[in-house]
């Protein structure tokens, strides 16, 4: 269930790429983006106590690293998420000197989404 949501994101993500000079279409989708990402790790944290999980790794790795690296990923991306949205409002509101911040951590969001994507099936 969780892979499909992850997927479903993805998808919705390229949907909004493809439309991003259309914002009546773009922001929509990123902010469903968003909003199931943020749902979907509230679920995965409580269905199975991520945290607890990952603070186990530090005494007992079992993943040789691969579940620090997605946890950074993660991290990076929910960071690139709130900065995209706060460029993105300024871009909407007329300030379009914030476009070739937005794209460059578009660009770095999108590399820590894909990471997050690959690696979320390696650590469960």
């Amino acid at each position: 269930m969780v892979g499909l949501i992850s997927t479903l994101v993805l998808i919705i993500i390229v949907v909004g790429l493809k439309y991003r000079r259309r914002p009546k279409i773009h922001v929509p989708c990123m902010s469903l983006a968003f909003a199931l990402d943020v749902a979907l790790l509230l679920y995965v944290e409580w269905s199975a106590h991520a945290i607890n999980t990952f603070a186990k790794e530090f005494t007992q790795p079992t993943h040789g690293g691969l579940l620090f690296f997605h946890v950074a990923v993660s991290l990076l991306m929910v960071i690139l998420y709130i900065a995209l949205i706060l460029s993105g409002k300024q871009m909407l509101n007329g300030d379009r000197t914030r476009l070739t911040l937005h794209r460059n951590m578009a660009g770095i969001f999108l590399i820590c989404r894909l990471a997050n994507y690959i690696t979320s099936f390696m650590v469960t």
